[in-house]
């Protein structure tokens, strides 16, 4: 005890401590209540002080500990048990501090909205949501303008599965606190995806995409309203946003999935290629169905024309070029095949001019009648081979 504070009276030592706390000099002022508390173990208002200073240097063991001095000697003094309500929060008892609040709301109801708000954030650590509803829903009777509140109302009623209810609070809160649009506009994006707005939801997330343009998740949440309106290129876009602003290896794994792939050269030869090994025209079942037994037994005796329908056109596969295909349609290349009927209406013209020639030998005499025999079958069999090769290999 210094001589200075040793002749003061118990009066001035706690005005001149009030004067050192205002000043910001805690180690000045706390020797004095102290010495107060010495003299004077029941001295409440040096106590009260002492509690003031702690909480000013946020010593919390202090705290609990004069709180606990103080309401052994006032049990009914409800404003303590708020501060110690807070300090054993702080320490992390919050069954203690739960304890506490409720002491002081028992012994007065009508607790302010600070009290109320801090009650119902301890339930919350609990995870007693309906009483922590209660609990913030007195603090907003008590003072309307809390947007923190109003967004943990949001939260906890929004799990409660009243969307609309949730909604509301969150807009309320972005009405007083338009700076926290970019998180409150995500909230309300979330309330419209799970009531199937998608719309609204999209609106939500473009509005907080406009206040903070490098928002991963708002793009990820585009994309995925975008996906359930069946627009994939639009959801596609988005994710890639996503993922560039904030890599997922989960999402790469769905743009991966997404993204259309090139077809590559082997790929388009071997499509062509069963094409054209496909049966064309109108082909009689039984035909298909005696095709390898047919084939067995040469070009010339098996069924080959037989299968073939109407005069058509038909792709065949031709050498691809990959740099010719980048950014073009594929077309597959055409040429004519010969079937039947065609067969049969070449074979009868040529047959007819065969007679004619035969008729024109007749009248010019023998040599030219075996020469026109020798010949006509010759050309005959030689035109219907070109034919076949043609049909088979061009």
């Amino acid at each position: 005890m210094s001589k200075e504070s040793g002749e003061m009276t118990i009066a001035q030592k706690l005005d001149r401590a009030k004067q050192l706390q205002e000043q910001g000099k805690f180690d000045e002022a706390l020797p004095l209540l102290l010495e107060i508390v010495e003299t004077s173990p029941t001295h409440f208002r040096a106590l009260m002080q002492v509690i003031s200073i702690h909480e000013d240097c946020q010593e919390w063991e202090q705290v609990v500990t004069y709180c606990q001095r103080v309401l052994e000697l006032k049990p009914d003094r409800v404003p303590v048990y708020g501060k110690l309500a807070k300090a054993l929060q702080k320490q992390g008892d919050t069954h203690g501090a739960i304890a506490a609040y409720q002491k002081a709301i028992e012994l007065k109801p009508d607790q302010s909205a600070g009290i109320y708000a801090n009650f119902g954030n301890a339930l919350v650590e609990v995870e007693r949501i309906d009483e922590a509803v209660d609990a913030y829903r007195n603090s907003l009777k008590r003072k309307s303008e809390q947007p923190h509140v109003q967004l943990k109302l949001g939260d906890l009623i929004g799990k409660r599965g009243q969307l609309g209810v949730a909604a509301e609070y969150y807009q309320q809160a972005f009405t007083l606190k338009p700076e926290w649009g970019e998180k409150i506009q995500m909230k309300l994006a979330e309330i419209r995806m799970q009531q199937g707005q998608l719309d609204g939801a999209i609106s939500h997330y473009q509005t907080a995409l406009r206040i903070n343009p490098n928002l991963a998740t708002a793009y990820q949440g585009l994309g995925d309203a975008f996906q359930q309106k069946g627009l994939s290129e639009d959801a596609l876009e988005n994710y890639k946003k996503s993922h560039k602003l904030k890599p997922n290896p989960t999402l790469k794994k769905a743009i991966d999935a997404a993204t259309p792939k090139p077809v590559s050269e082997p790929e388009i030869l071997e499509e062509f290629t069963t094409q054209s090994k496909e049966p064309t025209g109108d082909v009689p079942d039984a035909a298909l169905a005696t095709k390898g037994s047919s084939e067995a037994t040469g070009p010339m005796m098996g069924n080959k024309f037989s299968k073939m329908g109407k005069f058509k056109l038909r792709s065949k596969p031709k050498p691809v070029d990959q740099k010719q295909l980048e950014g073009k349609e594929i077309f597959p290349s055409v040429d004519i095949q010969w079937n039947r009927t065609s067969l049969i209406f070449w074979s009868l013209f040529l047959g007819g001019l065969y007679i004619a020639g035969l008729m024109s030998a007749l009248s010019s005499g023998v040599k030219a009648i075996i020469i026109a025999m020798t010949a006509g079958p010759i050309l005959l069999g030689a035109f219907i081979g070109l034919l076949f090769f043609i049909n088979r290999n061009v």
